[in-house]
């Protein structure tokens, strides 16, 4: 998978919420950096997802429990109404 950046027509509803999704993808084409087998988008993603869980694993964090939280946070960010 090549480095992408978010395609402007699925810009999100407010300005926060497209920068959020800017640091994503940054983060995204960083963890793609060191991954040899490139596939589809959703996969790279899902593999990112996972390490994370290891890496919470190893930091003896509750990852399931960050991963509650962290839907909490993007449906409500997602509810944002732009100023």
């Amino acid at each position: 998978m090549k480095r992408r950046s978010p395609r402007s027509s699925s810009k999100p509803r407010n300005r926060h919420n497209w920068h959020r999704a800017l640091r994503a993808n940054v983060a995204l084409n960083a963890y793609l950096a060191g991954v040899t087998d490139h596939n589809e988008q959703r996969d790279v993603i899902c593999d990112l997802v996972a390490d994370l869980g290891h890496l919470c694993d190893k930091e003896c964090l509750d990852f399931e429990t960050l991963v509650e939280m962290a839907l909490v946070h993007w449906r409500s960010e997602r509810q944002e109404v732009q100023p």
